[in-house]
């Protein structure tokens, strides 16, 4: 009987592939890193068009003005809260006594979000320093309270990922019109 060869691979091809695969997932690692951190920053930045979009449709459905309060991370985090009046009035609700109806919700305490801040609020290039509340009323539209003034312009959210404190990536921005519907810009 002629003798036969073993079949397998030697040590040499193993360790060729293995050396390949190791080069391929230190080569890609920065990328998928990268993309975690985008999607957590879109997964951030949803929950509170989702938040807002629910203040309206709950102002609307159940006929009573719903008042929410956002405040800006430092940087990183931010807060959302909801109130409801028992009426069609706004400056009913004391955001400061009454207890709310959903939240505060706080970006940065998840791991889901880490890294992530809702770090400016806008409209027309003036920067609010710190927080606004909003009113929105049951036929749709959003008024900025205290004084129930119709928004000057859009309102906008800028939400913007960190790297150890720093500023990292695209900066996308959350758009809330007169017409209480919230929108992604970018």
């Amino acid at each position: 009987m002629p003798p036969t060869r073993a079949r397998g691979f030697t040590l040499i091809e193993l360790l060729i592939v293995v050396s390949l695969l190791a080069i391929i997932g230190v080569l890609a690692f920065p990328t998928v890193s990268g993309s975690m951190a985008d999607a957590r920053l879109r997964g951030a930045l949803n929950e509170v068009r989702f938040f807002l979009a629910e203040a309206r449709a709950r102002a609307m459905e159940r006929n009573v003005a719903v008042v929410v309060k956002l405040t800006v991370g430092s940087p990183e985090g931010g807060t959302y809260t909801l109130w409801e009046s028992s009426s069609r009035d706004c400056s009913l609700v004391d955001t400061a006594v009454d207890a709310p109806v959903l939240g505060p919700y706080d970006l940065a305490n998840g791991r889901e979000y880490r890294d992530t801040g809702m770090n400016e609020i806008d409209m027309c290039g003036a920067a609010y320093a710190g927080a606004v509340d909003l009113c929105f009323r049951p036929e749709g539209g959003v008024y900025e309270r205290p004084g129930l003034a119709a928004l000057a312009g859009p309102l906008q959210m800028l939400f913007t990922r960190y790297e150890d404190g720093n500023a990292a990536g695209v900066t996308r921005i959350l758009r809330l019109d007169f017409n209480g519907i919230p929108r992604i810009e970018r």
